[in-house]
C-alpha cells in the first residue's frame, strides 16, 4: 500500500491495519447524506403542499415560509462549518441529527392546530438544525482517507443528496395519502433517527478523519488535467466566486419554484397531491442525472463557459415554467432546470472543497451562499404582484437573473488569465 493511501493515525484496531476503502470510510457518510436529504425534503415539501392544499392559504404564505427558512439556513451553515472545524465533523453531525429529530416533529403541532404562525417557527428551527449537518458531511467526506479522488467524492455526494430529495418528492404525496399528514413529519423524524444510528454505529471514529486533505493525492486519477495547477494559483478564487454566485442564484430560482409548484400544478389541471409531487420531481430526476454526468465528464472543471451555459439554461427554463404553466412546460422546463442546477451546484461544491483542501468553513460558506438565494428569491416573489400574478413574479426573478448574469460575465473576464495560464505550461504565475 502506497504512502499516499495509508490510513491516518488512529485507524489501527486490535493491532490490525485496515485499508481505507470506500465501503469502510466513505459509504457511511453518503448513506447519512441520502437519508438526511430525504428527511429535509419531505419536511419542506410537506409543509408547502399542506399550506396550499389543506389550509388553502395564499401563495405568499409559502414564499414567506421559504424566506424564513433561508434566513435560518445562512447562520446554520456558517455555524455548522465552524463547528466541524472546531469539534470535528462527526460530533457535529451526530448532535445536529439528534436535534433535527425534534425539530422535524414540530411540524406535527402545526398539522393538528392548523396554525400558520406555528409553521414559520417550525421551518426556522428545522432549517437551522438540519443545515448544520451539511458542512460537517462535506468536510468529513473530503478528509476521510480513501483511494477515491476529490471529483468523484463530490459527485457521489451530489448523487446521494439529490437521490434522497428525489425519493422524498416522489413519495411524499403518497405518504400523506396513506398515512395522513402527521405521517409525513413522523417519517422525516424517523429518517433522522436512522441517521443518528448510522453515524454512531457504522461511520468511522472521529479520530480516523484525517487532519489533512486525504483526497488530494488521488485527485489526479479522476480530475481534469491541469486542475491542480489552476487550484494552486491565486486566480483559483475567481472560479470559486463564480461558482458561489451561480449556485446562489440557482437557489433563487429553486426557492421560488418549489413554493409556487402547487399553484403551477393546479394551473396545469392536476388535482392530485400525489401526482403533483411526482410531476414536481421531474427537475429532481434530471438534477440527479446531471450529477451522474459529472462523474464521467470532468472537463467542465475550471472552464467558465460551462458555468455560463448552465446559468443561461437555468434562467430560461425557470421563466418558461412560470410564464407558461402547462404540462409540457413543467416537464421539459423542469428537465432543463434540473440539469442546470446540477451543474451550478456541482461547481460550487467542487471548487469549495478543491481550493480549500476540504475546510469545513469553506463548506459552510458554500451552504450559506445557497441560503442567501433561499432568502432572496421567495422574498422578492412575495413582495411583487398578487397571489396569482405569476408574470410579475417571473419579471422580478428575471431582473435578478440578469444582474447575476452580468456579475458572472465580469468574473469570466477575470477568469480568462487563469485559463490561459492553465493551457500554457511554459507560463508561470508569481505567488
Amino acid at each position: 500500500m502506497s504512502a499516499e493511501l495509508a490510513p491516518p493515525s488512529g485507524s489501527v484496531r486490535s493491532g490490525d491495519q485496515q485499508q481505507p476503502t470506500f465501503r469502510r470510510n466513505l459509504l457511511p457518510w453518503y448513506a447519512v447524506e441520502a437519508v438526511a436529504s430525504f428527511a429535509t425534503s419531505l419536511f419542506s415539501t410537506g409543509i408547502f403542499f399542506f399550506v396550499i392544499d389543506v389550509l388553502h392559504l395564499p401563495l405568499e404564505v409559502n414564499l414567506w415560509l421559504s424566506c424564513v427558512g433561508g434566513a435560518a439556513y445562512v447562520p446554520g451553515a456558517l455555524l455548522g462549518g465552524r463547528l466541524a472545524d472546531r469539534i470535528g465533523p462527526r460530533p457535529t453531525m451526530q448532535i445536529m441529527c439528534v436535534v433535527s429529530i425534534f425539530t422535524a416533529l414540530s411540524g406535527l403541532f402545526g398539522v393538528y392546530t392548523r396554525n400558520p404562525a406555528w409553521f414559520f417557527g417550525a421551518v426556522a428551527l428545522f432549517n437551522f438544525s438540519s443545515t448544520m449537518i451539511w458542512p460537517a458531511l462535506e468536510s468529513a467526506l473530503t478528509r476521510s482517507a480513501s483511494p477515491m479522488g476529490m471529483s468523484r467524492r463530490m459527485t457521489v455526494y451530489n448523487l446521494s443528496w439529490s437521490f434522497g430529495a428525489l425519493v422524498a418528492l416522489a413519495v411524499g404525496g403518497s405518504i400523506a395519502t396513506v398515512f395522513t399528514w402527521p405521517g409525513v413529519f413522523m417519517a422525516a423524524a424517523g429518517a433522522f433517527v436512522l441517521c443518528v444510528l448510522m453515524a454512531r454505529y457504522w461511520a468511522i471514529p472521529a479520530n480516523e478523519i484525517a487532519a489533512h486533505h486525504a483526497a488530494q493525492a488521488a485527485e489526479k486519477h479522476s480530475a481534469a488535467p491541469g486542475d491542480e495547477t489552476v487550484a494552486a494559483g491565486r486566480r483559483a478564487a475567481t472560479f470559486l466566486y463564480m461558482a458561489w454566485l451561480g449556485n446562489g442564484l440557482s437557489y433563487v430560482g429553486v426557492n421560488i419554484l418549489m413554493p409556487v409548484m402547487p399553484r403551477l400544478v393546479l394551473a396545469a389541471g392536476i388535482r392530485s397531491y400525489a401526482l403533483g409531487t411526482a410531476l414536481a420531481a421531474t427537475s429532481y430526476l434530471t438534477r440527479f442525472l446531471g450529477f451522474l454526468l459529472t462523474w464521467f465528464w470532468t472537463r467542465w472543471h475550471y472552464r467558465a463557459r460551462w458555468q455560463l451555459l448552465a446559468y443561461g439554461a437555468l434562467a430560461t427554463s425557470f421563466l418558461w415554467m412560470l410564464l407558461s404553466p402547462n404540462l409540457p412546460a413543467l416537464i421539459i422546463g423542469g428537465m432543463a432546470f434540473g440539469l442546470a442546477t446540477a451543474m451550478l451546484y456541482a461547481a460550487s461544491l467542487y471548487y469549495s472543497m478543491h481550493v480549500s483542501s476540504g475546510a469545513g468553513q469553506h463548506a459552510g460558506i458554500h451552504e450559506a451562499v445557497l441560503g442567501v438565494g433561499v432568502v432572496l428569491g421567495p422574498m422578492v416573489a412575495a413582495l411583487v404582484g398578487g397571489p396569482a400574478d405569476l408574470p410579475a413574479k417571473a419579471a422580478a426573478a428575471g431582473i435578478i437573473f440578469a444582474a447575476g448574469g452580468a456579475g458572472l460575465l465580469f468574473l469570466t473576464l477575470r477568469a480568462a488569465p487563469a485559463l490561459a495560464y492553465r493551457r500554457g505550461p511554459a507560463a508561470t504565475e508569481k505567488p
